[in-house]
């Protein structure tokens, strides 16, 4: 067990070692536990503003651990030192119901951001603000979107979670090469 109530649960390759760390945004706080002993042995101040939407992403290139993301209304405030300080700022998306996502999506090796909004995927490959590449997958009200490298690749694919079903585009062609079901309604 970890966490509590309301928080909300991430996982990052925050420290050396290849495991993902279990990690808690409550409030503003970054409750970091990496050695999965139910118990935060780090702890940040990032963030905490009404609308926050809490992320991990690896920003800092090919090799390097992930680091703490608050998308803010279209603003992406990244901490690269896991000391609550962003160090790096981009613009991309804010539109009203916007949802961030941020994964490799071009391979190559420095998270892309990523705006789903209604059934469309803007990514932005090199963070100017522009959408460089943009695909079409989901639109049902209540999906939730996810990047992840689904198929070993080196790329993140995209994917939405359904009502305990999950819908994986590997080639981002609008199909879902990929499904299965884990999970149930309201699950995170």
């Amino acid at each position: 067990a970890y966490g509590m109530a309301g928080d909300v649960p991430l996982v990052g390759y925050i420290s050396p070692g290849g495991k993902s760390s279990f990690i808690v945004y409550r409030n503003g706080t970054w409750h970091v536990d990496t050695n999965r002993d139910g118990t935060a042995d780090t702890r940040v101040g990032f963030g905490g503003m009404a609308g926050d939407v809490p992320l991990t992403a690896n920003f800092s290139g090919p090799g390097a651990l992930d680091d703490l993301v608050i998308y803010r209304a279209g603003t992406w405030y990244v901490d690269r030192g896991l000391n609550g300080v962003a160090d790096q700022v981009y613009r991309f998306g804010g539109a009203a119901g916007d949802v961030p996502a941020a994964g490799d999506v071009n391979g190559d090796g420095i998270a892309d951001l990523a705006i789903y909004r209604s059934g469309r995927w803007h990514v932005d490959l090199n963070r100017d603000g522009v959408a460089d590449q943009t695909f079409v997958f989901g639109g049902v009200a209540g999906d939730v979107p996810l990047l992840f490298d689904w198929d070993g690749d080196g790329k993140a694919d995209l994917c939405v979670y359904r009502a305990g079903m999950w819908y994986v585009s590997t080639k981002r062609d609008g199909v879902a090469q990929v499904v299965f079901g884990y999970g149930a309604t309201g699950d995170v």
